[in-house]
């Protein structure tokens, strides 16, 4: 039988991938490394008021009972936030609702240090409650959506995070409390919440959130 003829056209040569697995790796790691880095910061700001606030007030003149309140003004504080935070970062989206969270953290704790009476430090400690309700949220919602990491990696990747955090918080809460005095030790902690205020956008990026959650879903940019 004859040969069939040829086409005349040479198949074009794939095309190399621009993306290749190696790559994409590396560019999902930095995102990866900054959430890392926001957790810890949020074991920092959310550890500190926690553990060391009722010593802060009985060093401040309040009586061992009444000391008690100070985790509970912070704890009230977030509840605070946490039931408002959805409905702001809906509206105002995921930086602007962590930028003025750390805001009202640093102003909260830094007036607490500043003004030296328990019933100042006691209305900061609200005040930081909640500013930090949001912090961790933020960071696992943007964890599982961060281009080329699985939703699974990326909330692992922060709930590990956080959790070395927290057992690193108390020991430098400690050491900064025994070289420049535990005052000081809360100013510090101000500090942090600024420093993650400044590189909310940075951090969190224009990142967007799947509405619904099923694959093939609308993407929604309010988040950035």
């Amino acid at each position: 039988p004859a040969a069939a003829p040829a086409s005349g056209v040479a198949e074009a040569p794939p095309r190399p991938d621009p993306n290749p697995p190696r790559r994409r790796a590396s560019r999902a790691a930095g995102p990866l490394v900054a959430l890392a880095a926001l957790t810890v910061a949020g074991a920092v700001i959310e550890g500190g008021p926690s553990d060391w606030s009722a010593l802060r007030l009985e060093r401040l003149g309040a009586g061992p009972g009444t000391a008690a309140l100070g985790f509970a003004a912070f704890a009230a504080g977030m509840l605070a936030g946490r039931l408002t935070g959805d409905h702001l970062t809906d509206r105002h989206g995921g930086v602007a609702v962590l930028r003025g969270g750390m805001a009202l953290v640093a102003a909260g704790l830094l007036a607490g240090a500043l003004v030296d009476h328990p019933v100042a430090f006691a209305a900061g400690l609200v005040v930081a409650g909640v500013g930090a309700a949001g912090l961790f949220p933020l960071a696992f919602s943007a964890a599982a959506t961060t281009p080329g990491v699985a939703p699974g990696t990326g909330a692992a990747t922060v709930s590990l995070a956080a959790r070395l955090g927290f057992m690193a918080e108390p020991v430098l809460m400690g050491t900064l409390a025994e070289l420049v005095g535990l005052r000081w030790a809360f100013a510090a902690v101000a500090g942090v919440a600024a420093a993650v205020a400044v590189a909310a956008r940075r951090v969190l990026g224009p990142r967007v959130r799947l509405v619904g959650g099923d694959e093939g879903t609308i993407a929604d940019p309010r988040t950035g």
